[in-house]
């Protein structure tokens, strides 16, 4: 029997389901379903697909996004959700999928990836090619404070509507290769990860995601309109003392003490055309990875 080609968006729900039901057959414990049951499936997110009959077999996904890319704001383009079921494995779907998938991108803007360590042979056949990124740390000693801030509940519609218009309004993290806009991503996370905590910080106007680790820190992103004095809001963050920080994300805006501390390997950065990537150490936002 012949596949059918597919192109799915917020549009078609009957298909979203199909979408839905392949994911966690090729990413175990990753579900769609809380993202876009709370509005996180927009204009900017398709997949294409191959199904047989109503079951999809094969998909990967685009979504457009607004950078920051060398100081200016550019649209560009990010794959994710690259999979296809086992059992039509090797019979070369995803090159069918990808050829289509590129052929409705713009070839001149900037478009990219982040890949698993079994399909690294695969893109450069795209003409993506691999890039280095680096985690940053610095040390920080610090005891948590009694008056902690507000942890966000995404299943609740008005926090939700908070975490986007933050989100909305914040200055990229870094002039280099950053993310704007890019709220209904960190929803994505929220909606699967129960270790990701959003706080709200209130007299900023301001988000920080964080995930502690023992005496270690994550700083995962901060969405603000200006900026603040981030080390003076920690102790609010924090479940037990730290002694260092490590930041997914470019930090210069941020932390300018942050050193590049190790080679991001976990999933590896690909790029394609229009992307001039930064010359010094950088970390693309980890929450704006799809």
């Amino acid at each position: 029997m012949a596949l059918r080609e597919l192109i799915i968006t917020h549009e078609t729900p009957e298909l979203q389901e199909a979408f839905i039901d392949f994911v966690p057959q090729v990413f175990p414990e990753i579900s769609f379903r809380r993202w876009r049951d709370r509005g996180g499936w927009d204009e900017r997110y398709l997949a294409f697909a191959l199904a047989e009959e109503n079951r999809i077999v094969a998909s990967a996904s685009r979504q457009e996004m607004l950078l920051m890319l060398n100081g200016q704001r550019t649209r560009g383009w990010q794959l994710s959700a690259v999979g296809t079921l086992p059992e039509y494995r090797r019979r070369g779907l995803q090159q069918q999928i990808m050829a289509r998938l590129l052929a409705h991108t713009p070839e001149a803007e900037p478009m990219f990836l982040f890949a698993n360590d079994s399909v690294l042979h695969f893109y450069p056949r795209f003409g993506f090619q691999r890039a280095r990124e680096h985690k940053f740390q610095a040390p920080c000693v610090l005891q948590p404070s009694a008056a902690a801030l507000r942890a966000l509940d995404v299943a609740d519609p008005a926090d939700l509507a908070l975490l986007l218009r933050i989100a909305a309004g914040a200055r990229p993290l870094s002039a280099d290769f950053s993310a704007c806009d890019h709220g209904r991503i960190i929803l994505w996370y929220a909606s699967n990860f129960a270790w990701l905590s959003l706080r709200h910080v209130p007299e900023h106007a301001a988000l920080i995601a964080v995930a502690q680790d023992g005496e270690l820190l994550h700083l995962l992103d901060v969405l603000s309109a200006q900026p603040f004095e981030l080390r003076t809001v920690l102790p609010r963050l924090l479940t037990q003392p730290i002694t260092r920080v490590e930041l997914g994300f470019t930090p210069h805006g941020v932390w300018p003490g942050a050193e590049p501390a190790y080679e991001y390997t976990e999933s590896p950065l690909f790029v394609r055309g229009a992307l001039p990537l930064p010359r010094q150490p950088f970390k693309f936002p980890m929450l704006a990875q799809t």
